[in-house]
């Protein structure tokens, strides 16, 4: 969960899907119960739990601006972008609907329940977490140059910098294709004749 909590959707692990699903799940329904019969109650959970919730939003690749018109000396403005989730306690001050912030969470929640299958296979494709050992090497290859006082997102952006993010791109295609080539001519009946050419017993 270390490793996985500031990932985008499509390159987490099964369990990391299930636990964004019932961190926001869990949001959603304090914030409903709030509107629907409790008014005073459960402004400090949600409080709490916005900034995980707003990263797992972002991370589903969803939105949380709307549009919405402005009211300007009693008639609509020309609408601006509003953050639901930052300002989800000052809706009204801005002719927001309340239920946006259940619009915006249940889109992700949508997300993350869409590619549970395919987190299912990633969790189980051996070469799935050797991407993401190549990944988490690359990231602190470029963290370390903080140490020298250096900045890693210019470090990234470098020449030198692109080249490595190449390269990393290059090995986990490369790794990925050759992987799925072996599993394919294996399920076709190949086993034999593959552990032969790689030398294998």
């Amino acid at each position: 969960m270390i490793f996985f909590d500031q990932i985008e959707y499509a390159k987490i692990p099964i369990w990391e899907n299930k636990r964004r699903i019932k961190a926001l799940s869990v949001c959603r329904d304090l914030y409903i119960d709030r509107l629907t019969n409790h008014p005073g109650c459960h402004r400090r959970d949600i409080n709490q739990q916005i900034p995980a919730v707003r990263e797992m939003v972002d991370l589903a690749g969803i939105a949380a601006e709307r549009s919405w018109p402005t009211m300007r000396d009693g008639y609509p403005s020309t609408p601006e972008d509003i953050d639901v989730l930052a300002e989800i306690w000052d809706l009204n001050l801005y002719h927001v609907n309340q239920n946006a912030p259940i619009d915006v969470i249940d889109n992700a929640i949508g997300v993350y329940r869409k590619d549970q299958a395919k987190s299912w296979f990633r969790t189980f494709w051996p070469f799935f977490w050797l991407g993401r050992l190549i990944d988490w090497v690359a990231h602190w290859t470029f963290n370390v140059v903080a140490l020298f006082g250096a900045d890693p997102h210019e470090a990234r952006s470098s020449h030198f910098g692109r080249v490595i993010t190449a390269l990393e791109r290059l090995t986990l295609w490369t790794a990925t294709v050759v992987g799925a080539a072996i599993a394919v001519l294996e399920f076709l009946g190949f086993e034999t004749p593959i552990r032969h050419f790689l030398n294998l017993p």
